[in-house]
């Protein structure tokens, strides 16, 4: 029988935890120092200090679990992003001209763009100076000019992020993949329809690894001064000052990796906590997320692999070799497929008889789902070809499929 306050209303008594015993809470200490493992977190099921913990050893097996237990949280799990390999080139190249270099403001701003036409493009502040090099053969040594981006300049990252965004979309009209060109284009509607801030940041920064993986996209750039009657355009570029246009190529390289490191742990994250705590009404979108997800790993990863060559040796900054990171998305792949099969989130299929191309297998399946499936006209040939692809340093899009393949297959 409950017991009655002096309302006659029953006194809900509380259920108060247990305190744990001296073993006990050591134990408790130590896996909260050691974090959970990322399956039991998503799964919210007890942890245990060991590797693999009690609940992973309990179920493993090829038909659960594929993959190891691993503590480590997803944004940590993949680190080409926060390395800095673009940036510190960079600083690098621009330290040891600055040592020979007078600088100074210029005068004018410098206008860069990746079109001819400029008609996406970056203004930004300018600094110069004359640079000393070695002695010609005649004995004499011959001042040259150098300009540089003012990376000090405190509206720079904001006008980056914004060239960055006006760039996207026509990036996504020029993606020579037709797999990344239709999911691109459709996770561009469904982040304006349904205000969805994680996939607009995906978004973001596959826009970002993609300006700086793709060797076609390479920068154009002039001085521009103004004055109250004219004004002066004149182009850097390889044949009239290559010194310089390399400094500031890899000046913005470097700034937009910085800012691809800072969407990377934001979307890393964010879609980490979307696991934990799913909701039914962005189902099809996290698959999405995870998909331009793993595409941004292929490029990245394509990226370091052009440094893994006794020819990049001597230019290599880190102290890692390359191919510390170039493995590194075998397995964060691996995370992403185990977390959105937990979840149940890749859509299930099944093949045409016709023609063999795949289309969702539920009848009550999502119906942006469903789009995407026949937009893409998918077979398990296409996919197979995907997994099995090869690395090809002339080729930025050689890796595409290896790692998102999986999910589909």
């Amino acid at each position: 029988m409950p017991d009655f306050g002096l309302s006659g209303k029953p006194v809900q008594k509380s259920n108060v935890r247990k305190r744990f015993d001296p073993d006990r809470r050591k134990e408790v200490q130590k896996l909260r120092k050691i974090g959970a493992c990322i399956r039991c977190r998503t799964l919210k099921k007890p942890c245990s200090d060991t590797t693999p913990c009690f609940t992973c050893q309990s179920i493993e097996g090829p038909r659960l679990w594929k993959e190891p237990c691993t503590r480590a949280r997803l944004a940590d799990s993949f680190s080409l992003y926060t390395v800095g390999l673009l940036g510190t080139l960079a600083y690098r190249d621009v330290s040891q001209v600055k040592a020979t270099l007078q600088v100074a403001t210029s005068p004018g701003n410098l206008e860069v763009s990746h079109f001819d036409d400029f008609h996406i493009k970056l203004n930004v502040a300018s600094i110069q100076g004359q640079r000393v090099p070695a002695a010609s053969m005649n004995g004499y040594s011959t001042p040259q000019h150098v300009v540089l981006v003012d990376r000090e300049s405190n509206d720079f990252p904001k006008k980056l992020e914004d060239y960055l965004e006006a760039l996207a979309p026509a990036l996504f009209d020029q993606e020579q993949s037709h797999f990344m060109k239709v999911t691109l284009k459709l996770a561009a509607e469904l982040s304006t329809s349904k205000q969805d801030l994680l996939l607009g940041r995906t978004l973001d920064l596959w826009t970002a690894t993609q300006a700086l993986s793709d060797l076609h996209l390479g920068w154009k750039i002039v001085t521009v001064q103004e004055s109250a009657s004219d004004s002066f355009r004149r182009p850097i570029d390889e044949s009239n000052n290559p010194h310089s246009h390399a400094l500031i190529s890899g000046q913005l390289r470097g700034a937009i990796e910085k800012r691809a490191e800072q969407l990377s742990k934001f979307v890393m994250s964010k879609l980490e906590k979307r696991f934990i705590e799913p909701h039914k009404n962005n189902q099809f979108e996290t698959f999405l997320i995870a998909i331009i997800l793993l595409n941004c790993t292929e490029r990245i990863t394509w990226l370091f692999r052009t440094w893994d060559n006794e020819q990049s040796a001597a230019r290599w900054p880190l102290e890692k070799g390359p191919d510390t990171y170039t493995t590194q998305g075998d397995g964060f792949s691996d995370v992403l497929h185990m977390l959105l099969r937990v979840r149940t989130l890749i859509p299930r299929t099944t093949s045409r008889p016709d023609d063999g191309i795949l289309r969702t297998a539920d009848k009550d399946s999502d119906k942006t789902a469903t789009k995407w499936f026949e937009a893409l006209s998918l077979t398990e040939q296409f996919l197979q070809s995907c997994l099995a692809a090869q690395f090809d340093a002339t080729d930025s899009r050689s890796l595409d499929g290896k790692y998102f393949a999986k999910v589909l297959n």
